[in-house]
């Protein structure tokens, strides 16, 4: 039997309002993905370096620490900064103009002698707070020994 007149009731109408509902919901969230990823950036990579420490002392406490760089790649030094975990203050000799590349070196002077802490030499690619940690030194306390 072949039905001679079209039907009224609707039933034919909600899957396919289903279905364009559901692609709908699905572009709006590839898209937001999408957007969200792609606003990351892609971060540089930090350069392939590494660095031969020597320490300087008077009576067993902690006057300067000398970085030469021994690594593959330049760095620039507006990119480098010095983390210390201690309490004695510091100055460090990183010019921020410069290229440092295998065997140039910086130091970092302690004002007060050093405590016993961490130096650690970061290389931040944008000159940010945050940044990835080229090298930890472990400053120890002679004294004790």
């Amino acid at each position: 039997m072949v039905p001679t007149e079209l039907s009224n009731d609707g039933r034919g109408v909600s899957p396919v309002v289903g279905i364009a509902l559901l692609i709908a919901i699905t572009v709006i969230l590839a898209a937001a993905v999408g957007t969200f990823v792609l606003s990351q950036g892609v971060q540089e990579p930090a350069p392939d370096v590494g660095f031969t420490v020597s320490e300087e002392r008077d009576s067993g406490l902690i006057t300067s620490v000398t970085f030469v760089h021994d690594g593959i790649e330049t760095v620039d030094g507006d990119q480098l900064r010095v983390v210390y975990t201690g309490e004695a203050g510091f100055d460090d000799t990183i010019q921020d103009n410069e290229q440092y590349g295998a065997g140039d070196e910086f130091t970092v002077e302690f004002n007060d002698n050093g405590d016993p802490g961490e130096l650690r030499i970061v290389w931040d690619a944008d000159g940010g707070d945050q940044g990835e940690i080229l090298h930890e030194h472990r400053i120890t306390d002679e004294t004790t020994d």
